[in-house]
């Protein structure tokens, strides 16, 4: 993909990003931070979410969060073992909550779209977590040689790669997750929300004793 092409995608989601942030602002002006016990529509699963483990589930683990954001990539190993030991038992969801400022974490979300579209979303996030540190602060030329690296490595058909990366379908999914964010009240990253229920779990012991409370374990 041509930088131009990266430059337009990166600018059009930071004016997405700065309308996201208002729209947040004005949510909690309404009385949205209050806190809730349960968030209407969080649990309910779309046919385009990305969804790991058992599909029919009962018990829904959903993360809002953004591919630049320090602490996400933190999060990351945890939310993998759990999936790991869970994976049977639990609907494990990721959605896009782009924050303000994390420039380059646009990119990455168009591009974990994109690898979604050829059945390779988890791999792709796997990549850009576990990586975080190698693209997060890098200029856009470089940012589109290390997504184009990452898609070539999973076998991607990178023109379809490439063409999927600046469509409104991975556009508007991306636009979709962070709307509901702002809904169910999301104001950081990462939020997870167990069976709509927000939850501020942040070790594995602290998420295993609740997902064990709710399977009955």
């Amino acid at each position: 993909m041509s930088n131009n092409k990266y430059r337009i995608i990166l600018w059009s989601s930071v004016v997405g990003a700065i309308v996201l942030a208002v729209a947040g602002m004005v949510w909690l002006a309404g009385g949205g931070g209050q806190a809730k016990v349960y968030v209407p529509g969080v649990n309910e699963i779309l046919t385009d979410d990305h969804v790991f483990g058992q599909a029919d589930s009962k018990v829904t683990l959903v993360e809002y969060a953004d591919f630049e954001c320090p602490a996400c990539g933190q999060e990351y190993p945890i939310i993998k073992n759990l999936e790991a030991a869970y994976g049977d038992k639990v609907r494990f969801v990721y959605r896009n909550f782009p924050i303000p400022g994390h420039v380059n974490g646009i990119p990455a979300a168009y591009a974990a779209g994109a690898a979604g579209l050829q059945g390779k979303f988890f791999e792709m996030e796997n990549l850009l977590f576990t990586n975080q540190a190698d693209w997060s602060t890098v200029d856009s030329a470089t940012l589109a040689t290390i997504l184009d690296g990452y898609a070539k490595s999973l076998g991607l058909d990178m023109g379809k790669f490439h063409s999927d990366m600046s469509s409104d379908a991975v556009k508007a999914k991306i636009d979709k997750d962070a709307q509901s964010g702002v809904k169910a009240g999301v104001d950081s990253t990462p939020t997870f929300f167990l069976n709509g229920v927000e939850i501020q779990s942040r070790s594995y012991a602290e998420f295993k004793g609740k997902l064990d409370q709710v399977l009955g374990l």
